[in-house]
């Protein structure tokens, strides 16, 4: 494997001894190299005379900051040097100035002869400015692409990370981290000796100190990780968290609820324990004696614990009509449903609206008695009933041979017969005709129901916009709240579980 060094070449990469031996930078005036009219005329000058076989003037050169870096890594087998080069005037004419285009070609001399197993590469960034980040970004990029996986697929990547401009650095900076951040470069960043006595550096003499690769990446991650947590792509979150906090608190809590945001309750609960918990099969126990030994989790014991769980709403006004455990199904359904909602994706949002109008009804027909209605002949027989088919038929609906056929309109149908459950149930069935096409359209011709937009979606691929949604039920807003306030979840956006914890995480990455 070779080991390859890349870096940006700044009006100090590239020095000069002046009369007395001593390093100095090329603004020095006592140096008496060619022109002194700028530091890329100078050095063109220099190289034209090299080129010329004047190597003489090698001699009044010197490495500074890159021999720092290759006295702590070793020698590397090839070195990649960007240089400016840039164009225009105005502003950018005393910018040109201080272009290191000739200075790389130099260096490039200079570490051959000083370590004759190096091959060394000058790359100037033409006509990109020193100073504009998304210029030299995008150059970086293109460049690296040649240089990393087309030259080195396998080698060690070293990047330098002092010398040129601020933007150059930064740029090359944020490259190199996430453009090859599977390639897991090392940077080193050269701290120059001081003169006291001068005020100034010493020239030549430094320390390379390996830095953190993360020290930019930190930042746009973290950014970047609070908009997927609003957006709810708690999955993407997660994984780009990997690259800092693996395993860590958000990390863990971003998995959980992308888990409860898919109605995966056990595998959210899962997230939050150790490999051994997660095989044992009372994970309910294992979860509440977490967060006992971790109360300090977030500093937030009481949301978490809600929504790992609990809900926000009460069971015992439900209890005669739904077991403990569907209720939290229940409301977690709706708790998804209102986060999309309010996030403006519809598509899921009716997606999980209609997921609870079929949850609400297999769990009232399993209170009657009905634990399969696909299945069930005798179910199937009762629906043949006159009543049953009053009910369907009252605003000039009609049956196909006068047969119930079993589905979402019969169910709602024979519930309403049996009247078995409380007034609060009955009225959120009730609900769900205003919603279903076989009620919808008969009422307003031009409703073609939620159903369809189930159907179109499920089956179609067809997402759903809201001017689709207002063609297809009457107020349909209204409607969901009532489902909301008679099971008991927030509608409210500031009360929805989701969006609360989503704040509780930024809070924890200090992003709010």
């Amino acid at each position: 494997m070779a080991k390859v060094l890349i870096a940006n070449v700044g009006n100090r990469t590239l020095v000069a001894k002046n009369e007395n031996g001593e390093l100095v930078v090329f603004e020095k005036r006592e140096l008496a190299v060619i022109s002194k009219k700028s530091f890329k005329e100078d050095t063109k000058q220099i190289l034209e005379k090299i080129k010329a076989g004047d190597s003489s003037h090698l001699n009044r050169l010197e490495i500074n900051i890159l021999n720092c870096v290759i006295d702590e890594i070793g020698v590397p087998d090839f070195v990649y040097l960007f240089t400016s080069d840039q164009t225009g005037g105005g502003r950018d004419e005393s910018r040109k100035r201080q272009d290191t285009l000739y200075a790389g070609e130099i260096l490039v001399q200079l570490l051959t002869q000083k370590y004759p197993n190096i091959q060394a590469f000058s790359i100037p960034l033409t006509g990109k400015s020193a100073v504009d980040l998304g210029e030299l970004t995008a150059a970086f990029r293109e460049e690296l692409k040649k240089i990393v996986f087309e030259k080195h697929p396998e080698d060690e990547i070293t990047i330098c990370d002092s010398g040129g401009t601020p933007q150059q650095k930064n740029a090359l900076k944020i490259v190199t981290e996430y453009f090859l951040a599977e390639r897991k470069p090392t940077y080193y960043q050269v701290r120059e000796e001081y003169d006291d006595e001068k005020g100034e550096p010493k020239l030549g003499q430094g320390t390379a100190e390996r830095i953190d690769a993360q020290e930019i990446g930190k930042i746009v991650d973290a950014q970047n990780i609070g908009l997927l947590i609003n957006a709810g792509e708690y999955a993407a979150a997660a994984k780009i968290r990997q690259r800092t906090d693996k395993n860590g608190i958000v990390e863990k809590f971003c998995w959980l609820l992308h888990f409860r945001q898919l109605l995966l309750k056990k595998e959210a609960m899962k997230q939050v324990l150790s490999d051994t918990d997660k095989k044992d099969p009372n994970i309910d126990k294992k979860v509440r004696e977490w967060i006992k030994a971790n109360p300090q989790t977030l500093n937030h014991y009481a949301p978490i614990d809600n929504f790992l769980n609990t809900v926000t709403a009460n069971h015992n006004n439900w209890k005669e009509d739904v077991p403990k455990e569907d209720f939290f199904r229940l409301c977690e359904v709706l708790e998804v449903a209102a986060f999309y909602w309010h996030k403006d994706d519809i598509t899921k949002a009716v997606h999980n609206y209609c997921i609870f109008m079929e949850l609400f009804i297999e769990l009232m027909l399993k209170k009657n008695g009905i634990k399969d209605a696909r299945s069930d002949d005798t179910y199937k027989t009762d629906l043949q009933c006159e009543s049953i088919k009053k009910r369907l038929t009252e605003n000039g609906q009609t049956l196909k041979d006068d047969k119930v056929i079993a589905g979402i309109p019969a169910n709602i149908a024979y519930l309403l017969e049996k009247k078995e459950f409380t007034d609060v149930s009955k009225q959120i069935i009730l609900s769900f005709k205003k919603c279903h096409s076989w009620w919808a359209k008969k009422e307003t011709p031009s409703f073609s129901g939620l159903d369809n937009l189930r159907n179109n979606f499920a089956h179609g691929g067809q997402g759903i916009m809201m001017e689709d949604l207002i063609k297809s039920v009457n107020d349909f807003e209204a409607i969901i709240k009532i489902w909301h306030q008679r099971v008991g979840v927030p509608f409210e956006k500031e009360q929805n579980s989701f969006i609360c914890i989503n704040e509780i995480l930024k809070k924890q990455m200090k992003l709010v």
